[in-house]
């Protein structure tokens, strides 16, 4: 067996523990972010955005990648309809991170933030010559300690 992919939210239960349950070791998982279920004009401090932050603190396991969907799902269905587009997502990062292929696979990923005054400098991976153009950015949540998540503006 060269890896798994896996679509549902109960990642770190279901997943990293069949691992050795299949008896295969340490092999690749993948997995598929909880999409944009619910994501725009909702009150802040939904529960949605610390699920996808504690979804994004499993890649600190060993031999684990998530394909990001928040930009292809919809508000109202919590499975995003372009299956084609999210099986594609997991087909790149296969082909890059257990086959070496050299594909770009993934897209920017959140790395640090810095305070600099009353602004917070974020800083992404795969996120080569990737700018705004100037123009405001929309659709970024920030929380502190308490885990309330709201607007950045």
């Amino acid at each position: 067996m060269h890896g798994t992919t896996w679509t549902s939210s109960t990642i770190r239960d279901s997943g990293t523990a069949n691992a050795g349950a299949w008896g295969a070791g340490d092999f690749p998982f993948y997995f598929v972010q909880l999409s944009s279920f619910k994501a725009w004009g909702r009150a802040a401090g939904d529960e949605w955005g610390v699920l996808r932050e504690a979804q994004s603190r499993t890649l600190a396991l060993p031999n684990t990648d998530m394909a990001v969907t928040i930009d292809i799902g919809d508000p109202d269905n919590v499975h995003p309809t372009n299956k084609q587009e999210v099986g594609r997502r997991l087909a790149l990062i296969a082909k890059a991170k257990t086959y070496r292929d050299t594909d770009n696979y993934s897209g920017p990923v959140f790395e640090s933030c810095l305070e600099q005054g009353n602004t917070l400098v974020l800083q992404f991976s795969h996120a080569e010559g990737l700018n705004s153009g100037g123009v405001p950015l929309v659709g970024f949540e920030i929380a502190g300690q308490d885990q309330k998540f709201v607007p950045a503006m």
